[in-house]
């Protein structure tokens, strides 16, 4: 594990630079794979840049607090600097709350007529 340690003025210059490639072909000389998590791709130039010099980058998406539209943009903007997008992994999901249901009650009870007599009532609900 190697820490960012502190935040520079402009980090987007730092990443832009030459040492962003020759962090990487120093660190692949010892490790057989490099694993960085990046910051979030829109607002900031930092995933854009790291994605373009990484052979490959996974997308990450937060389920029900990333919209749509939000993801789209990410991908095109990633897919602008050539980024190798292998797959997606789905943070936060929980199979239980998510997706369609369908549901089936049956009942039987009582019910008057307007002479007072006693009906039998059923309700099928689907």
């Amino acid at each position: 594990v190697m820490t960012a340690g502190p935040i520079p003025p402009n980090p987007a210059e730092l990443l832009a630079g030459p040492n962003l490639p020759l962090a990487f072909e120093t660190l692949l000389k010892t490790f057989d794979h490099i694993v960085i998590d990046g910051p979030p791709v829109l607002g900031l130039a930092d995933a854009p840049l790291i994605a373009n010099y990484a052979e490959a980058t996974v997308f990450v998406i937060a389920s029900k607090q990333t919209r749509t539209k939000v993801v789209r943009v990410s991908l095109r903007r990633l897919a602008d600097v050539n980024a190798r997008i292998i797959g997606a992994v789905l943070t936060k999901f929980d199979a239980k709350t998510s997706g369609y249901s369908y549901a089936y009650s049956y009942e039987y009870g009582e019910r008057r007529n307007r002479q007072g007599k006693t009906l039998a009532r059923r309700i099928l609900r689907g």
